[in-house]
């Protein structure tokens, strides 16, 4: 493979002739410009063309040019090209320090190495990476030749087909190149033709075919749907030509193909959300606190009343509360002791806390010794406060926490019934 640094050796030619090819060239440029200005054309634009068809005399096939430029001249052009491409990715290593390297091949001339250029740094890596160097360049001729060869077969089918109508698919084109060709051949189609297939299904360039497994093609988020059961899971290198023919006609029909598992994920998770936003659509019934209708001023005839807000943390006006009186718990607690306002405390009672009365703290906690001494005695566990008071205005002022241990239970039946006896 051909590597920097690219010395010339072109002959430097009479000056005398130079001066005289500078001079034509100058008149025949005379004549483009006269000539883009008769057809109403960009000099510029027409003087590009006259270049790509001298570049397409220079660099042509050798099937056009061989008549008039030699093998060996052609190379020397292509050569000068890539050189000073080669130099100018080194000028630009040298103004922004960017590393490049770049590889060319010519598919039609076996004898061609290839050309590698670009810096020193990118050249030394293309030479120490895995397949790279030599070897690689060779790897990448027969690529390109096979491609080319694969372009070939469908341009000459679709030419004898075209009366037809048909279309030539790449699939078919390969299955076309995979019956005249050796079981090896064979075998490489059918390594190629599922890797692009898979690679153009997941959008992942560097995704492999797992053939012993093909459960394990989740990890690029596709499955493989319609493999022939006939053909076990493994390597084409272990199938038959028979087996390996099937799975080109399968791909190249349509049968055998890799389909996105991720879109089947998201259609099935919208139709999870629908199905559970209808489910969820039932309004929730929130819980009814009628505590802060419990107004302490108007049973104490004194002090401001106190109020407790409810679940949509609005408080009614005064006026509301002292137009509408003392709530119905407030004066049944007035007249009754906590065991007539309190279900009973039998075992059997489900959930205690939803009887109970939520009455706020600061209601007693606010109370001064003037107005009402109160006896504040904690019980057992601490879940419920007795509240005794020898004052007649505190009389029935009680209050008790939402949480009661069940192993209590009979403890506090039994001091209710003797308070009230």
């Amino acid at each position: 493979m051909i590597d920097l640094p690219h010395p010339l050796q072109v002959a430097i030619p009479d000056p005398l002739f130079l001066e005289r090819l500078q001079a034509f060239l100058e008149k025949t440029l005379n004549e483009i410009q006269s000539f883009s200005e008769r057809e109403n054309k960009p000099f510029d634009e027409t003087r590009r063309y006259v270049a790509e068809w001298h570049c397409a005399y220079l660099f042509g096939p050798e099937s056009q040019s061989e008549s008039r430029v030699s093998k060996g001249d052609r190379r020397k052009y292509i050569h000068s090209v890539l050189s000073e491409t080669s130099r100018t990715f080194e000028s630009l290593h040298s103004l922004s320090g960017n590393h490049s390297f770049f590889l060319t091949v010519d598919p039609a001339d076996a004898e061609n190495n290839g050309f590698l250029g670009g810096t020193v740094l990118g050249r030394e890596f293309w030479r120490g990476i895995r397949g790279g160097g030599h070897a690689g360049a060779k790897n990448f001729r027969l690529h390109c030749l096979k491609k080319a060869e694969m372009v070939n077969t469908i341009t000459a089918l679709q030419n004898s087909n075209s009366t037809d109508g048909e279309t030539l698919t790449l699939g078919a084109a390969a299955t076309a190149l995979s019956k005249r060709g050796p079981a090896s051949s064979l075998k490489a189609e059918v390594y190629a033709n599922v890797r692009d297939a898979l690679r153009t299904a997941s959008g992942i360039r560097t995704a492999e075919m797992k053939w012993s497994n093909h459960d394990r093609l989740s990890t690029h988020d596709v499955r493989l749907v319609g493999w022939p059961p006939s053909i076990p899971q493994q390597n084409p290198s272990a199938m038959t030509a028979a087996q390996n023919k099937l799975l080109l006609e399968a791909l190249a029909d349509g049968s055998m193909r890799f389909e996105k598992i991720g879109a089947h994920k998201q259609l099935v998770e919208e139709v999870g959300q629908d199905d559970v936003g209808i489910r969820g659509a039932v309004p929730s019934q929130q819980t009814a606190d009628i505590s802060w209708a419990y107004d302490r001023g108007q049973q104490s005839g004194t002090g401001t009343p106190q109020t407790r807000p409810g679940p949509s943390n609005e408080t009614p006006p005064r006026w509301q509360r002292e137009q509408a009186g003392p709530s119905r718990q407030a004066q049944q607690h007035r007249h009754q002791y906590m065991r007539q306002i309190s279900p009973s405390l039998s075992d059997d009672i489900a959930d205690p806390a939803s009887y109970l009365l939520a009455y706020d703290m600061e209601c007693i906690n606010d109370l001064t010794p003037e107005f009402s001494p109160l006896n504040l005695q904690p019980s057992v566990g601490m879940d419920m406060l007795d509240i005794s008071s020898n004052s007649q205005e505190s009389e029935g002022v009680a209050a008790r926490h939402e949480l009661l241990n069940p192993e209590d239970r009979s403890s506090k039946k039994r001091r209710l019934d003797e308070g009230d006896g």
